[in-house]
């Protein structure tokens, strides 16, 4: 079911067809003949609907790179010019830095081989030290021992001669 409302007074005066139900939504476009602009386009130059909708969006971007790009274009040769200049000084300073980190990973590396060899130098002297201490030990055991079984001879050979009432107590104080 459609209606025709059509407005007569005031400023606005339009004509505008309202149907109920699905129906195709053409209440802006431009109708000649009941079509659109695209449609009376195709007709008048002989081409397909879908290829005059093409031509129109082409139409329509040279339209904006006219009316904006190339008035605009000093100035946006001068925002790409900054941006590059920018971009090739953010890459200087990362090169900078760069070899001044590796300068300062080097030294850390270097340090770092100094401060394991010390540490082996330690390990070997505290080895060499307790191998020292150990022999010490070792050499002290067996003069001690050999002291204890001389002394311990003499007090049984002492003891043992014909005549000699000694005490054990007697014999520690030899």
């Amino acid at each position: 079911m459609s209606r025709n409302v059509s407005v007569n007074s005031g400023s606005m005066r339009f004509v505008e067809n309202i149907s109920v139900g699905p129906h195709g939504f053409q209440a802006d476009e431009p109708s000649a003949n009941g079509g659109s602009l695209i449609e009376m386009v195709a007709d008048e130059s002989g081409i397909s609907t879908i290829a005059a909708y093409r031509k129109s969006v082409a139409f329509n971007f040279a339209l904006l790179v006219t009316l904006i790009v190339i008035p605009l274009k000093s100035w946006l040769l001068l925002i790409i010019r900054k941006r590059t200049e920018l971009i090739r000084q953010s890459l200087e300073n990362e090169k900078g830095e760069s070899a001044e980190a590796t300068k300062r990973l080097l030294a850390i590396e270097s340090r770092l081989a100094k401060i394991v060899s010390e540490i082996m130098a330690l390990q070997l002297r505290t080895d060499r030290e307790w191998k020292a201490k150990d022999d010490l030990i070792r050499t002290t055991i067996v003069e001690d021992e050999r002291r204890i079984a001389e002394r311990s001879e003499r007090h049984i050979a002492v003891a043992m001669e014909p005549g000699t009432n000694s005490s054990p107590t007697q014999l520690t104080s030899q």
